[in-house]
């Protein structure tokens, strides 16, 4: 182990190497892609694998809309997208790029007419505009490459660095016509891309819709197409990777061996045949030596074990894994989202996330350090790769790579050598003093200055184990859990003093947090009521516990009487009413009143409360209506009217202002409002209906247009025309026409291929003139140029087998580096092509989604490569499953009011019904049966007694009695009155007997009963003494018999 760790702190010893050792990072390019992706929503986890190495991306045909938020599309390493959307159903296109991108959108440099979207691309070193287009096949060809043709005018007039990519529906391979080349070849374009991009899987056809355009100031690195899956799209991406001084991220790709799939027998035949001792031997030092062997193993190893391709990402730890990087995107997804938003439930979502992030860091690294602890060792024999890596990472620790400690030098007194030559050159005298052959026999290479022993001579340094202070306190969880950490800056090396804990918890004192009272509730029959309060925060870890969560008040309640019933039917003399207790007094309230009344009355007619003002009619009239409740009777009042109007003043009422409408050809704008409600009865009049107002109106003009071609003698110019005139005293037009000279300077086609030699070896390249220079431009140069090659022709050495292309084709060329002259001999052929069979790939399946409503997950997995030529074909690239989801309820609520039957109820909701088997849903209501005793009122007072002298009195029931409770007690009460005799009035006397007896007599009016007074005599008489007048008619003295009482003299006249 100690040789290992000497050897990985020198710094370029590499775990896995590969054939070309590992390469630096990209550090001044930058790689544009593009893609035709129709319909970016259900696409974005397989895009994601595909343009992680990309640092800007574009995709048209997005198929997006408003109800499709930039959430919902963002990608993992990628800012916030810039969009032109169309609709759900066609065209759009959509910007991602990375956050070190300086890109701003040009809008205008945009033409409203096409779907194109422009941006400025800016470095330390130059300033890109970038052009994305996306062209349909229902648009006007002529039309957009007019368009697209003003656009980049406009562009070149600011920059002459340009990129031009999209789907612009017409084949670069073969159908490009006159006009879209002379567009293309005027600008400064050219197409970098050499391959079909768009495959029709009905026909089999396929074309380059897809191109990239470049100016010729633009440094292309790179260019390439980027295949996709048929089931995704029709189209493979293309990109281009440029020189523009911008810094990219720490991923790269680099090739490795492959030892699994490696010819290791072979490998040792060849090792066993090659002569080492020679290599070495011949070499004239160490270094030769090395690199001799070196380049011959590495020769060797080439010829037995491919190598393939993989992505290093510098940043992540050892003991990062696939669901922890996942979990880092959704991470950095919701931080976005709360740097946008600024809302509390985003910072709690992205907290939320971050915390469980970091709690799965711990675990992933505690986990992997266990695990490693254990098996090292297995490691080291099963996996050399992964042990040679674990070892690198302890040693390099994440930081540059340093030099080897100091050393203590032998034969300089045992000094310190710190320069890197000493201390290689006293590691190079301690290696080769314990080095040993296998074949004992054999001499050691000649090699200079080999001592005996210099092992004690070196000296490791310990180092020690240094940290960062500690975080803050981390806010805690739902568990009260609170965590800080610092970080290892420096691991402890040789021996030196171990790191101490780098990750601590604690639990925090959670006091319980309560929410403010309610209203105070209803009372119950004793005339309590009741308010809660509910625990927002449970105390945990011996917080401060919760406050009563009930509080409970005596309310004094006064009683509630009914209103009084009608006049009961009344007899000769009395009428009789009375109310009904319906709430007791409670807790000191007011006591009840009597509750009957009795009275002698005329009665008089009673009619109910007016009723409420019924609805104004069309005339503004209101009328409202009382009944009669009692007739009059007995002389009573009369009953007074029954209905009543009244007039009621409406006021106008009107609409609000509609919006200022559109200028008139005066520049004048008008609105106006309607009559909802006309005025009646006095009411306020209606308001002004319409209203106008003057606007100012500037000139408005278009654009300038581009500058038009010059004529022959230079001379050139560009119009704008009048949008709107200006009204009102806007701001007058300005100039529409602008002209000017150009110079032209003479322009030439580049030169021609050489012609075929003539007989004596001659050949000749001509050029021509493109355009005349004008106006003291820039004179022509030669236009003819002429050699002679006299030469055979001459190939050179076959090229590897390339790597395989998509349709499994390898293939190897060679050049021609002279071709024949004058009889010379004729070139052999320069390719040659194989077709090699390859098995479909597939990727590992994705863990199951979570299930839906339905109990339906899924999985997927893709084709990493289809297979070609004979080989398998690839397996199934979906599976779905249904999962038995049980029957969810929630909580119970509180008991119900208890009703009629004495039956209480509580209930409870079903979240989630059961599905494919899972357990049925539990009971969801619950009754019980409460014990209700009788509840009475109090007796009412005795009623007069009757004919019979009885009486009477009674109780109603408040509660019948449920369930067991307590019967009723008898709820009527009657008795018996003493009731005296009751006689009439005397009548008047009688007339006077014979006897001079008169007579007078009362009747009974009501006999005594059950022991009352008896009645008095009912009959008195009285004898009247007699006085006997006589009536003298004519001498003679008769009585008057008609005289009750007397008989009086009358004296005729």
């Amino acid at each position: 182990m100690l040789l290992y760790s000497l050897l990985l702190i020198c710094g370029d010893i590499e775990s896995n190497p590969g054939p070309g050792g590992t390469p630096d990072p990209p550090e001044k390019t930058l790689s544009i892609f593009h893609g035709n992706i129709r319909s970016l929503r259900n696409k974005l986890n397989y895009i994601t694998d595909i343009i992680e190495d990309f640092d800007i991306v574009f995709f048209t045909e997005s198929h997006l809309d408003v109800n499709v938020t930039d959430f919902d599309i963002s990608l993992f390493g990628f800012e916030t997208p810039v969009r032109k959307d169309r609709n759900a159903n066609g065209g759009g296109i959509i910007m991602y790029y990375k956050s070190l991108i300086n890109i701003v959108r040009r809008v205008d440099l945009e033409h409203d007419e096409v779907e194109s979207m422009w941006f400025e691309l800016k470095t330390k070193l130059r300033s890109i505009l970038i052009n994305i287009n996306y062209r349909s096949e229902r648009q006007s060809s002529v039309c957009f490459w007019q368009y697209f043709d003003m656009m980049l005018k406009r562009a070149l007039d600011e920059n002459n660095s340009i990129i031009c990519l999209g789907d612009l529906n017409k084949n670069f391979m073969s159908d490009i016509s006159s006009n879209i080349r002379d567009i293309v070849f005027i600008n400064g374009l050219i197409n970098i891309i050499d391959k079909p991009t768009h495959f029709d899987t009905r026909t089999g056809n396929t074309s380059l819709l897809d191109p990239i355009l470049v100016t010729d100031s633009i440094p292309v690195v790179d260019k390439d197409t980027v295949p996709i899956d048929r089931e995704i799209s029709d189209h493979d991406g293309t990109y281009v990777t440029i020189n523009c001084g911008f810094t990219s991220s720490r991923t790269y790709k680099r090739k490795i061996w492959d030892y699994k799939n490696g010819d290791f027998d072979l490998m040792n035949q060849k090792v066993s045949r090659t002569n080492w001792e020679h290599l070495i031997s011949d070499a004239d030092n160490m270094n030769v030596a090395c690199t001799n062997f070196t380049n011959s193993l590495l020769d060797i190893a080439s010829e037995c074990i491919p190598t393939r391709e993989v992505v290093v990402r510098c940043d992540d730890k050892i003991w990062y894994n696939s669901n922890l990087r996942r979990e880092m995107r959704k991470r950095d997804r919701f931080r976005k989202l709360f740097l946008r938003l600024k809302t509390s439930f985003a910072e709690l979502k992205f907290k939320q996330q971050r915390n469980k992030v970091n709690n799965m860091k711990k675990q992933a690294k505690k986990h992997f350090y266990a695990s490693l602890n254990e098996n090292l060792d297995e490691i080291k024999q099963a996996n050399p790769k992964q042990y040679w890596k674990i070892i690198n990472m302890h040693i390099k620790s994440d930081r540059p790579v340093h030099d080897v400690p100091p050393l203590k030098d032998p034969n300089q007194n045992y000094n310190l050598a710190y320069e890197s030559s000493e201390k290689s050159e006293i590691l190079n005298k301690y290696f080769c003093s314990i080095a040993n052959l296998e074949n004992p026999d054999k001499d050691l290479p000649a090699f200079n200055d080999r001592c005996a022993d210099f092992l004690s001579s070196i000296v490791v340094i310990p180092i020690d184990c240094v940290v960062t202070k500690w975080s803050d306190w981390s806010p805690h969880d739902n568990n009260g859990h609170s965590h800080r950490e610092r970080y290892i800056t420096q691991p402890a090396l040789n021996g030196g003093e171990e790191c101490p804990v780098t990750y601590q918890t604690k639990l925090v004192h959670i006091n319980c947090i309560v929410s403010a009272w309610n209203e105070w509730g209803p009372l119950n029959a004793e005339g309590i009521s009741t308010r809660f309060r509910t625990i927002v925060t449970t105390p945990l870890n011996n917080g401060d516990p919760c406050p009563p969560l009930e509080q409970t008040k005596a309310v004094s309640v006064d009683c509630i009487a009914t209103v009084w019933s009608v006049w009961s039917p009344h007899d000769s003399r009395a009428s009789r009413r009375e109310r009904f207790v319906t709430q007791q007094p409670l807790n000191g309230g007011k006591e009840c009143g009597h509750l009957i009344e009795t009275r002698l009355v005329n009665i008089n007619c009673q009619v109910s409360a007016w009723n409420e003002w019924g609805p104004i009619n069309s005339k503004g009239i209101a009328r409202r209506y009382r009944t009669i409740v009692t007739t009059p009777l007995n002389k009573g009042d009369p009953c007074p009217p029954l209905e009543e109007t009244k007039t009621v003043p409406i006021n106008c009422l009107v609409s609000v202002w509609s919006e200022w409408g559109p200028l008139d050809d005066s520049g004048i704008s008008r609105r106006e409002r309607t009559i909802i409600v006309k005025p009646l009865n006095g009411g306020k009049i209606c308001p002004v209906l319409k209203d106008s107002k003057n606007v100012p109106v500037d000139c408005i003009v278009s654009l300038w247009s581009t500058w038009k071609p010059h004529d022959n003698t230079g001379f050139t110019y560009r119009e704008r025309y009048v949008i709107q005139e200006n009204l009102n005293g806007g701001a007058e037009c300005p100039k529409l026409r602008d002209t000017k000279y150009v110079p032209i300077d003479c322009v030439v086609s580049e030169w021609s291929a050489w012609t075929q030699p003539d007989e004596g070896g001659n050949v000749e390249s001509f050029r021509t003139i493109r355009v005349k220079p004008l106006n003291n431009g820039m004179k022509c140069p030669d236009l003819w140029q002429k050699k002679k090659v006299p030469l055979d022709c001459l190939v050179g050495e076959w090229t590897k087998w390339s790597e395989r292309d998509k349709d499994g084709k390898i293939t190897r060329r060679r050049d021609v580096l002279r071709y024949n002259l004058n009889g010379g001999e004729k070139c052999p052929t320069l390719e040659q092509t194989q077709l090699v069979s390859v098995n479909c790939e597939v990727t590992q399946w994705t863990e199951w989604t979570s299930p839906d409503e339905g109990g339906n997950r899924l999985r997927s997995r893709v084709i990493l490569q289809p297979s070609l030529n004979g080989g398998n074909i690839c397996p199934s690239l979906s599976d779905n499953d249904k999962v038995p989801l049980d029957c969810l309820v929630g909580e119970w609520t509180k008991w119900g009011k208890r009703d009629k039957d004495g039956k209480i109820t509580r209930t409870r909701d079903v979240t989630r019904y059961n599905l494919n088997g899972g357990n049925k849903c539990p009971t969801l209501e619950q009754t019980q049966l409460v014990t209700v005793d009788c509840e009475v009122t109090q007796w009412t007072q005795w009623t007069a007694p009757d004919e019979g002298g009885n009486r009477r009195r009674s109780r109603a029931i408040l509660e019948a009695p449920l369930n067991g409770g307590k019967s009723c007690p008898p709820l009527a009460d009657n008795d018996k009155v003493q009731m005296d005799c009751l006689v009439s009035e005397w009548t008047k006397w009688s007339k006077r007997d014979t006897n001079g007896k008169i007579t007078r007599t009362r009747d009974v009016i009501k006999h005594a009963l059950n022991g009352g007074k008896k009645c008095p005599k009912l009959e008195q008489t009285q004898l009247i003494a007699v006085i006997v007048r006589f009536t003298t008619v004519d001498g003679v003295d008769t009585p008057d018999e008609g005289d009750r009482m007397r008989i009086e003299c009358i004296t005729a006249s």
